[in-house]
């Protein structure tokens, strides 16, 4: 819901949940088993998703074999041979696209931080949320959550418990994804555009949090840039214009 507001074109793949995203501009795929998930987060992916937030708790195993009738009760003992299932997060950061944005999710009970980041590395994500089961009122089955964020520059940013309509707020916020322009076809002009800027950029560009999202018509916003001189006019122009930059995130600090 946050990437939508935002002005992001979303789609959600999702498996069996008691709550689904109900805007008419989110389109829902709905999937029951961890290969249905798999397969259409990849086919999601590879027709050009810029940013893929893989929050979802997918089975690490799988039945090795399946019944088509009812396993009556025995007197002796059952092994069932379980299977490894497909790692997405893994398979989509081996296919990453430069300049495209994997954020990942970590639900960890010990070495949380370490566990975190090996995951981040393991499988070239961008940013990773790390939830703690061993904190109170952290993780499923309730309203609240605490996150800690880590990003693949080893910056990393903690967060007090909140309720999980802020936490969505705290995460698409720090999403590295530098600066992304969408077309709004409701505004009525081709030329009205959604100008979303992450946090980092907005103390490059001097944004406080009050213009985190600057709404314009063609160039009469270029007043509102400051003269900053480490940002290349060339860079100023193609944003003004309306091109779509992607940037990584510890670029940010080379810029």
């Amino acid at each position: 819901r946050q990437m939508a507001f935002r002005g992001a074109q979303v789609t959600v793949v999702s498996g069996p949940a008691a709550v689904k995203p109900d805007q008419k501009d989110i389109e829902v795929i709905d999937v029951v088993t961890a290969e249905q998930m798999y397969q259409s987060t990849i086919e999601q992916y590879n027709k050009g998703a810029d940013i893929v937030v893989l929050c979802a708790a997918v089975a690490d195993y799988t039945p090795a074999k399946k019944s088509s009738v009812k396993m009556k009760k025995r007197e002796d003992n059952l092994t069932i041979e379980l299977l490894p299932t497909k790692d997405i997060a893994a398979e989509i950061g081996k296919i990453k696209r430069q300049g495209d944005i994997l954020v990942g999710f970590a639900l960890e009970t010990d070495n949380e931080t370490s566990n975190a980041q090996s995951k981040l590395e393991r499988k070239n994500l961008d940013m990773i949320v790390l939830n703690s089961l061993r904190d109170p009122g952290a993780g499923f089955a309730g309203d609240t959550n605490k996150i800690n964020i880590f990003f693949r520059n080893g910056d990393s940013e903690s967060f007090p418990l909140k309720s999980k309509s802020a936490v969505a707020e705290d995460i698409v916020d720090n999403i590295p994804i530098g600066i992304g322009i969408f077309e709004l076809p409701t505004m009525g002009s081709p030329n009205s555009r959604l100008v979303y800027a992450s946090k980092t950029l907005c103390s490059i560009f001097g944004f406080d949090q009050a213009t985190f999202y600057a709404m314009a018509q063609d160039d009469s916003y270029l007043q509102y840039l400051p003269d900053v001189g480490q940002i290349s006019p060339e860079l100023k122009e193609r944003f003004w214009r309306g091109e779509t930059i992607q940037t990584r995130h510890d670029a940010y600090r080379q810029d």
